[in-house]
């Protein structure tokens, strides 16, 4: 039987708060994908947390990183951003933090993947995480707020769940990321299935009964 792995792919606007969402789920035992990128880092990121930065003859000589390793690729703002198929099978469980273009090719690249090795299964779990454009403004540089204006935009029903961060303060944040890292375990390994999406869920929710009911819907999409 091919070995499952679920794969939590978190969209969403720069500043959103998609990637911290994903570093709280990592401190609950959901590790994340941390994607290669030939950016420079940015003041206050570090190599291996916010991504693996890699220099541009690496990725050009390095057969570990070759186009037919990569799971899923995008070239932003004169820049390479992508992860590789190694880095899907290591975990039965992920997140991945990942742009529209990113999440469209990874349905593509991980099912001909499976269909060709026959020893794995993926499932994509679509998360569009949304925050105030306010609190973006407050967060995020000019730059790349318009930046993300040129960037496709993808129908809501694409999504299994739309999580509106409307969370405070990190630790409020940081609690429901701990109720939600126990309702996505509970969802994947109960199998609870229905046709119903997105499901809507606010950061500003810890109740684990409620988040749980409310994802009991949710469909799994290959």
């Amino acid at each position: 039987m091919p070995q499952k792995h679920y794969i939590i792919c978190l969209v969403g606007s720069s500043g959103s708060g998609k990637t911290t969402i994903s570093r709280f789920l990592e401190d609950n035992n959901i590790p994340s994908v941390v994607s290669y990128t030939t950016r420079p880092m940015r003041t206050g990121e570090v190599d291996g947390r916010e991504h693996h930065f890699v220099s541009d003859d690496r990725v050009d000589h390095d057969v570990t990183l070759s186009p037919a390793m990569r799971a899923a690729y995008a070239e932003i703002g004169g820049y390479r951003y992508f992860a590789t198929f190694d880095q899907f099978i290591a975990n039965p469980i992920c997140t991945y933090v990942v742009d529209e273009d990113g999440l469209l090719m990874l349905y593509g690249s991980l099912g001909q993947y499976e269909h060709e090795q026959d020893i794995h299964q993926f499932d994509i779990f679509p998360i569009y995480v949304d925050t105030s454009s306010d609190i973006i403004a407050s967060r995020t540089d000019p730059a790349r707020i318009a930046r993300d204006k040129t960037r496709r935009k993808l129908d809501p029903s694409v999504y299994d769940i739309i999580i509106h961060n409307d969370a405070t303060d990190l630790s409020t944040l940081s609690q429901w990321a701990y109720v939600f890292s126990i309702a996505i375990r509970a969802l994947f390994f109960e199998q609870r299935l229905s046709s119903d999406r997105p499901i809507h869920l606010y950061t500003s929710d810890t109740e684990v009964a409620c988040i749980i009911n409310q994802m009991s819907g949710v469909q799994f999409h290959q």
